[in-house]
């Protein structure tokens, strides 16, 4: 029927997209049918033929696990939390110049004395025998190495006088009970005039009240009488103290760490004193003592991680019996009575142990990359991944040799072959996209600022990226050579068809389900609901670092942070503030802006105040400055610098200031500060994050009066960085890590709806996860980081499969197929090796949930929840969504150049539309039909097929 044409009408917008749309699905069918597929039938077909040179070739990779013997972990974990370019290393850098130090790297180790029984340490029979505890550590407990033996004492450098304040405090008690000159106060006293800060030692303070209190000034000739019974008993009715109790002495340990084999030295010697506090001490009885430090806390978290081994051992006893279970019945239900399983069973688990192997051989080992103890988490993942590809390949591999029932037998060997090289056509771009969307989730992973989470997705994506080659080429040889060994039982075929038809009837009842309208409009809702109460938890998610959690439960190191967080957090906690250029000349307006920085410092929040400052100029000033007001009476001599060699030099305050300013005398001979330092305290910091946010603070004020080029230097503050940061770079992940998904799911899935989908899914999916852990009690901190980047990437797992298949079964049918078909085609292609994989995910981490320790425990409850709510998601929520749409939506045939409009009749007038030939209704096996390009190879198949003997 001619129709006679009509002015055309403008081109809409939709359907400028529906061309768009058009084009681009058609490129990726052709480049996916054309090209993706026809490389992987083509390497099926080349491993199917030479199963044993591809295992031989698992096995020479397989060497790189060499490099185990090598495997080093991190000695310094908090340099794991360092980024490169942070400015804690800036200040680390300026305060070891300053030092005179070659290098920043400083042995930070303390030691908290309390007495045995609980009371006050100040009593005379205890804290006269601290001065020997210290002597004790630093020159009796030794350690030898390669035949040397070292003490602390030779190790130190320039920080032997570390301790110089805790003596000043000897000095202070001594003069407390002899009726000295002093007055014991916190955090300053005074000694003979000078002031002595005993906050950096003195801990656990019960402070005299008001009424107690005995003012200095006119009671310093006044005696104390102590009654006989309380000779050694602290004195605290004395006018010479303002304190009554101190619960904890603090001792400190540094030293300069040049080299590594320095490092190990310390590793050693920290790990000896340790060791000796806590079951060898018998000198020093009547003190409970605790340790910290850098080395022991990382040889700690190593032994933790470690003993992840021994769960990661029942692990793999746990999915081995779980995978026979599997792998046998589904031999059974497939009708054979061969031992092929063997083979099945082995590729399974062999594929991603060796993949685990091979990662830390070859990262920790050959290049050499120092390992974190959460790394010990990833053998559970790629376990789980490869387990769950091996599950996907074993079932298409099994539908398509039920298919062609081959025998055993010469022949058979290449009909095998031709059906895996059909395995690979199916699935290989389906699992290419879970494993590659899992390597890019942990990839962008690296991009974050610490390096312990750098090192553990580089781990992860090289361990992804080695399990996903043993996948295709050691477990693909493996399901050949099961096929080869292939047996039916005719004696099962009853049952076996009973099966199918009991499995179909499931599927078909499911599939209608989903199409229901009732069902659509429930689970739209059900999942928007959750949606915005997830993301309700997940922006509501507070940052907290609790080291409690991440210290291993067993250890004996969590009552030294309790203690810490109890006391040093509490009470005082130093900060040492370098003023790198310092005025010139010292007057009334210079002196005024050095005096308002040092408040600017001393007034922030959480600060202790001017008590706590130790300030070299203070006492300069208090010296001098009388000599100074005494010039005046005849002219203007302001304070200056001329008296300050005299000072450091000659002056009992020698011993205290002299490493606090770098001077020298210029060629007039006058003197010139050229940088000096000074200390001031912070308290109240009871959490992590309160303590981080002082970072901030200062950071401001020296940002105020950057004029002095001023650097503030915090032990911590590399850790208070990280935290800050954590925020930032997992939002900054996450976005990445979906937009990546999205460009390999469009490579991929040839359609733009279906890569909507799957890309809301992916996000619905992620952001369920963060709202789950933070309503099951779990905070944002680098473990919950890295855990949140690994349910990225897993939840690809669960929507990849499905909109893949859902696509290719659109278009593999034809027009008159309806959306419940295509449902119960895509279920029957990867429903039940969903379920498997789920299953044997959840089976790889049961072991670990048993685990107290917290790294693993919020990987469990991560992926636990992730493989529910993702299998719940990617087998009826998604489904049920991608069945809304029709056809058209997913298959665009007629390619229009121009469109006219006749009353309701749209008409092609400028070309001819191509003809689509109509496709068989698709059967499980007919998903791995070749496309028509391929012609030629499907009668070589046919052929193949015909000249078996034993072919049915």
């Amino acid at each position: 029927m001619s129709v006679a044409p009509r002015r055309a009408r403008p081109r809409s917008c939709k359907f400028k997209l529906y061309q768009i749309t058009f084009f681009l699905q058609n490129r990726h069918i052709n480049f996916l049918e054309n090209h993706i597929q026809d490389r992987f039938r083509r390497l099926g077909l080349f491993i199917g033929s030479n199963p044993a040179l591809f295992i031989c070739i698992s096995l020479v990779l397989s060497l790189l696990s060499i490099g185990c013997y090598n495997i080093r972990f991190a000695q310094n974990l908090q340099d794991g939390f360092v980024a490169k370019t942070s400015m804690a290393r800036v200040e680390q850098a300026v305060k070891a110049e300053f030092d005179g130090e070659q290098t920043s790297k400083v042995q930070h180790f303390v030691i908290l004395v309390r007495r045995a029984d609980g009371g006050n340490i100040l009593d005379r029979n205890y804290y006269t025998r601290l001065k020997d505890l210290h002597d004790h550590i630093v020159n009796n407990i030794s350690v030898t190495i390669d035949g040397t033996s070292y003490v602390h004492t030779g190790l130190q450098g320039k920080y032997t006088n570390i301790n110089i304040l805790l003596w000043q405090l000897i000095n202070c008690l001594d003069g407390v009970y002899n009726n000295s000159n002093v007055y014991l106060d916190h955090p300053q006293s005074r000694l003979f005039g000078y002031p002595i800060l005993i906050a950096p030692h003195a801990f656990g303070i019960t402070r005299k009240s008001k009424s107690e209190e005995t003012e200095l000034e006119g009671n310093l000739g006044q005696a104390v009488h102590v009654p006989y019974n309380s000779i050694n008993s602290f004195p605290d009715h004395s006018n010479r103290t303002g304190i009554k109790e101190v619960k904890m002495i603090s001792m400190y340990f540094s030293a300069p760490i040049p080299d590594d084999n320095t490092t190990n030295i310390i590793t050693k010697w920290e790990s000896a004193v340790f060791k000796w506090a806590y079951s060898e001490n018998r000198e020093f009885q009547q003190f409970r003592i605790d340790v910290m430090g850098d080395k022991i806390l990382g040889q700690e978290m190593i032994r933790g991680g470690l003993s992840l081994l021994d769960y990661l051992a029942f692990g793999i006893a746990v999915t081995i019996i779980f995978v026979l279970i599997i792998i046998i019945f589904t031999f059974f239900a497939a009708g054979r009575k061969d031992f092929g399983w063997t083979f099945v069973v082995i590729g399974m688990i062999a594929s991603p142990m060796i993949a685990i192997i091979m990662t830390f051989g070859f990262i920790h080992g050959i290049l050499e990359v120092d390992m974190y103890p959460t790394i010990m988490v990833i053998p559970f993942l790629i376990l789980a991944i490869g387990v769950d590809d091996a599950f996907l390949m074993n079932g298409a591999f099994i539908a398509i040799q039920e298919e062609y029932r081959t025998t055993e037998g010469g022949k058979g060997h290449t009909v095998v072959a031709l059906i895996f090289s059909k395995v690979l056509e199916s699935v290989g771009p389906s699992i290419t996209i879970t494993s590659l969307t899992n390597a890019i989730a942990f990839g962008i992973g690296m991009l974050t600022d610490s390096p312990a989470v750098q090192v553990f997705c580089l781990s992860a994506t090289v361990a992804i990226i080695f399990d996903y080659i043993l996948e295709i080429i050691l477990f693909g040889s493996m399901l050949v050579l099961s096929g080869r060994c292939y047996k039916s039982c005719p004696s099962t075929e009853p049952l076996r068809e009973n099966m199918t038809k009991m499995k179909k009837s499931i599927i078909r009842w499911y599939s209608h389900l989903l199409t229901r309208s009732t069902t659509r409009i429930c689970v739209v809702t059900a999942t928007l609901l959750f949606f915005i109460f997830s993301l309700y938890q997940a922006v509501t998610i507070e940052i907290q670092i609790n080291s409690q959690k991440i210290i291993p439960k067993d250890s004996v190191l969590l009552e030294a942070d309790r203690l810490f967080r109890e006391y040093y957090w509490k009470e005082y906690e130093p900060l040492y503030i370098y003023v790198n250029n310092p005025p010139a000349t010292l007057n009334q307006e210079t002196l005024s802006d050095l005096k308002a920085m040092i408040n600017d410092f001393e007034t922030m929040p959480r600060s202790i105040g001017n008590k706590s400052t130790v300030l070299w100029l203070t006492d300069y000033e208090k010296a001098y400055q009388p000599l100074y007001d005494f010039h005046n009476l005849w002219g203007d001599f302001p304070l200056s610098y001329d008296e300050l060699s005299h000072f450091l030099e000659e002056t009992p305050a020698r011993h205290i200031w002299s490493n606090f300013v770098h001077w020298h005398r210029n060629q007039k001979g006058d003197t010139v500060v050229d940088s000096f330092h000074f200390m001031t305290g912070i308290h109240n910091g009871t959490t992590w994050e309160e303590r981080a946010s002082n970072m901030l603070h200062w950071r401001d004020v020296a940002e105020k009066w950057k004029r002095f080029n001023v650097t503030v230097f915090s032990e911590n503050s590399a850790v208070f960085e990280g935290i800050h940061g954590i925020p930032r770079q997992t939002i900054m992940a996450t976005l990445l890590t979906l937009f990546s998904m999205i460009i390999v799911c469009l490579i991929f899935i040839p359609s733009i709806v279906s890569v909507m989908f799957a890309a809301f899914a992916i996000l619905n999916i992620s952001i369920c996860v963060i709202g789950f852990l933070h309503w099951t009690g779990f905070n944002l901190d680098p473990v919950t980081q890295a855990s949140i980047l690994m349910s990225i990437g897993f939840s690809v797992d669960f929507t990849a499969h499905i909109s893949f298949h859902f696509q290719s079964a659109w278009s593999r049918s034809s027009s008159v197929t309806t959306t419940q078909e295509v449902l119960e085609r895509t279920f029957d292609a990867v429903g039940i090796a969903m379920l498997e994989s789920a299953a044997s995910t959840v089976a790889c981490f049961v072991p670990p949930a048993w685990h107290s320790d917290y790294t693993p425990r919020v990987f469990v409850v991560t992926v636990f929840f992730l493989v529910a709510y993702g299998a719940l998601f990617g087998l009826f929520i998604l489904p049920t969504i991608l069945a809304m749409f029709s056809r058209s939506f997913y298959i665009l045939e007629n390619p229009y150049h121009n469109v006219v409009e006749h009353d309701s009749m749209t008409v092609m007038i400028e070309g001819k539309p191509d003809v689509i030939k109509e496709k068989p209704a698709l059967d499980v096996p007919l998903l791995f039909e070749n496309s028509s390009s391929n012609s030629s190879e499907k009668d070589t198949t046919s052929s193949l097929l015909t000249s078996t003997d034993d072919s049915p």
